[in-house]
This record gives C-alpha cells, structure tokens and sequence, in this order.
C-alpha cells in the first residue's frame, strides 16, 4: 500500500512540476538585443542580466515590462512557460522563428510582435489561460496553436490567427481587436467563446470551426461589429454559433456571404431577432433567429 502511495505522490509532483517550479525571466536590455544572450535577462524585474535564458530547456516564464525597453530578436525559436508582455513597449521580433509558450498564464497587454524574417508564429500549447488585450501583432507575426481559455479584449492582429479553445469555461472577451488578416477560430471545448461583449471587433475573413459543444458568440453584447469579408461556419459537432446573442449588433459587407462548410454535427448559426430559416437539421442552415 505505502509503495502504491508513494507512485501515485511522484506521478502528482512530475504532472505539475511544470507550473510548481517555474521562474520569471525578465528582459532587462536597454536597446536593441538577442534573446539567446543571458546578460539580457535577469531574475528580478529591472535587475542584473546573467540570469538563465527562457526557453532553453528550463522551465521559466518570460517577462516583457517597463524595466526592459530594448527590441528583442529572437535568434532561437524558445519554448518558454508561460510569456507576460506588459508594460513593453518594444518590439519582438520573431525573424522567422517560432516562439512557443506551454504555460498557465499568457498575457499581451503592449508592445509589439513583428516577423522580419520567415514563415514564423507565437505558437500556443497550453491547457492554461492567454489574453490579447493590446499588444500589436504585425503582419507575417502569426499565431497559431490551442489553449484551454482565450480572452480577446483588444488587440490588433495584422498576421493570421489560428487558434483553438479547449477547456470547459466560459470565455468572455470584451472586444475592440481588429482582425485584418483570417481569423480561424475553433472551439474544441464545452465552454463557449465569447467575442465582443464591451466593444465592437473588426474581421475581414473568419473560419468558425465547432469541434465540441461548446458555443461561439461573435458580436455577442456590443454595437457595430464589422464583417467585412466571407464567413465559413464548418459544423463537427453540436455547438451553435451565434451573432449578436445578447443584444449585439453586427454588419455584413455588401455581397458577402456567411457558408456552412463541413456538416459533421448539429449546430446551427444564430442571429437573433430575425425569422428562422426552415429545416430539422438546423446544421444545414443559417438561422435567422
């Protein structure tokens, strides 16, 4: 009994020793500089460089504030445990190298992320929480990957965005992002994806792929929405996708068109306040209503 105990106890620890054991990195470069230099980072905000470099085979957590004001340029492609970019307001510059973070928490308040080189992405692989809330993601700065909560409260993303929710919570993001590029927008989860609740967003192309039960609201508190190019709706399994559920509003751009792609479930696309198309299997329709 005590040998069974005590397995269970080091598979517990090995689980979560990720989270358990990570340490904030902070850039603390005044100008211009390599993220793969350890003089660039140190363990306290604002203090001396020479402390481990995030993203090299520890478990840290890479901090972007108001003591470290420098561009960073990445000259490796990191994985780090979480990134915070917060009072920033440099830029990350990804020259074509993927920038990876597996963490719990993941915030973008300032700053800016470009890609001067490459093919490249802020690529998400967390069962944790990531908030876009005003950081600026310049074009051919991609992002792409999954995390179990996505907060959308005001961001502007000239590059494509390819992400996934997985997870059981209810995320509502509050709006104000534009979208210049294609936004594909998954929800794997059981929680519903809430866009727009306080601000209106701006799309241009959007691909809405429902892979669970989990619902997703576009415009769904919020006045003037814009959609500004054609909608994709794929269906692969029983969540709705909705516009406007709570009293938003949105905009359709003159001869565009919103298409039910893949049929593989039973959602339905919802705009409240309208008639209802006819049909049982409400998948195969757009629903006005």
């Amino acid at each position: 009994m005590k040998k069974c105990i005590l397995v269970l106890f080091i598979s517990f620890i090995a689980g979560f020793s990720g989270n358990l054991f990570a340490q904030n990195r902070f850039w603390v470069a005044a100008t211009a500089a390599n993220w793969n230099n350890a003089a660039n980072w140190s363990a306290t905000s604002g203090g001396a460089g020479g402390a481990s470099i995030p993203g090299t085979g520890g478990s840290e957590v890479a901090v972007f504030n108001g003591n470290g004001l420098g561009d960073c340029n990445l000259d490796i492609s990191p994985i780090v445990s979480g990134i915070t970019v917060n009072g920033y307001t440099g830029t990350i510059n990804l020259q074509g190298r993927n920038l990876t973070t597996t963490g719990a928490t993941n915030t973008f308040t300032t700053g800016t992320i470009s890609n001067s080189g490459a093919a490249a992405a802020l690529v998400l692989n967390t069962t944790g929480s990531t908030t876009f809330n005003g950081t600026l993601f310049n074009a051919n700065a991609n992002i792409s990957g999954s995390s179990g909560r996505l907060f959308f409260n005001g961001s502007t993303f000239n590059g494509t965005v390819t992400v996934t929710k997985t997870d059981a919570n209810a995320d509502t993001g509050t709006g104000g992002n534009t979208f210049t590029n294609t936004l594909t927008i998954t929800n794997a989860g059981t929680g519903e994806l809430r866009f727009g609740n306080t601000s209106p967003d701006i799309y241009n192309a959007l691909v809405i792929n429902i892979n669970n039960t989990g619902d997703i609201s576009v415009a769904r508190t919020s006045a003037g929405n814009q959609l500004n190019q054609n909608i994709i709706v794929n269906y692969n399994s029983t969540g709705q996708v909705l516009f406007g559920a709570n009293g938003g509003t949105s905009t359709l751009a003159n001869g565009r068109t919103i298409t039910v792609g893949a049929v593989g479930g039973s959602g339905c696309v919802i705009f409240p306040g309208k008639s209802n198309a006819s049909g049982s299997n409400c998948s195969k329709h757009i629903l006005i209503g």
